[in-house]
């Protein structure tokens, strides 16, 4: 029987870019999907633009919620699915064969499939990739992984769930155990299954993100965290002035392309707010 993969998406007033996140599902040409949308009661055009596709999502749970990993908690317990990625509202698969490429590659027994994801600027339409290659080389710095480049097996999600305690950074939490659990396997892949905008909550509180990554590296005892003694260094102050005044003067986005690992934005989407193409 094909793998069946549960696809969650939770949003609260998203009708600026939740189509976006939608059409990139149902256009997948992979048969076995079955689609949750958590809606935290939202007050705008999110619930009229779900109900437009309302045959090719399984569960529409329209409640309140306490933040977002209480509502990515309710699409797991209704996940009837082998294997559980989250999309956000604002972010979308990368292409049509996605999910089909991710079912061929995965090896049987997998916990936890990680693959890359390309993260988008949604000031100057840019894009670079953001791949595993810490994990994978497990080097003993911060293993991280895109959280939607990750599908995890259901009965795992499951049992551990997101805590709700951390508002921010429960996935990265979800994501360290299960890494430093020897009994839960992972397989790496580096190409890209999303587009992710950063403009999502751990992005625009960023302060707020690094004090829990730290909680969480004290609650699960590790190392201190890798990143925080390089945050507080004045080199790291320097850049931080140096990117605002760039992205002040319209150039961060030039530079980015010209000089870095940064390329445009373009992809095959027939919806896409970075490219111009809507319904």
């Amino acid at each position: 029987m094909a793998v069946k993969i549960t696809i969650i998406t939770v949003c609260h007033n998203a009708a600026k870019t939740i189509q976006q996140t939608i059409e990139s599902v149902v256009e997948q040409d992979y048969g076995n999907i079955e689609y949750i949308i958590v809606d935290g009661r939202s007050t705008d055009d999110t619930p009229a633009i779900v109900s437009r596709y309302k045959q090719y999502v399984a569960k529409y749970i329209y409640e309140k919620d306490d933040g977002i990993y209480d509502a990515m908690n309710k699409g797991i317990q209704a996940a009837t699915g082998d294997y559980i990625q989250f999309i956000g509202a604002d972010d979308c698969l990368y292409d049509r064969s996605t999910i089909s490429r991710v079912v061929a590659c995965m090896k049987p027994g997998i916990d936890i499939f990680s693959a890359a994801r390309l993260s988008v600027d949604e000031k100057y339409l840019c894009e670079v990739k953001a791949g595993n290659e810490k994990a994978r080389m497990n080097s003993g710095d911060l293993p991280w992984m895109p959280h939607t480049g990750v599908f995890v097996k259901s009965g795992l999600m499951k049992k551990m769930l997101f805590d709700t305690h951390y508002r921010i950074a429960a996935d990265m939490k979800f994501l360290l155990a299960a890494y430093y659990d020897e009994d839960i396997l992972f397989q790496y892949v580096d190409f890209p299954v999303a587009y992710f905008s950063l403009g999502g909550v751990s992005m625009r509180y960023k302060a707020a993100a690094e004090r829990e990554n730290q909680q969480i590296f004290q609650e699960l005892h590790l190392l201190q965290y890798p990143y925080a003694k390089q945050r507080e260094s004045f080199l790291e102050k320097v850049k931080d002035v140096m990117r605002a005044a760039l992205d002040c003067a319209g150039l961060l986005g030039w530079l980015r392309c010209r000089f870095g690992a940064w390329s445009p934005h373009a992809c095959s989407h027939r919806v896409c707010r970075w490219c111009g193409r809507s319904s």
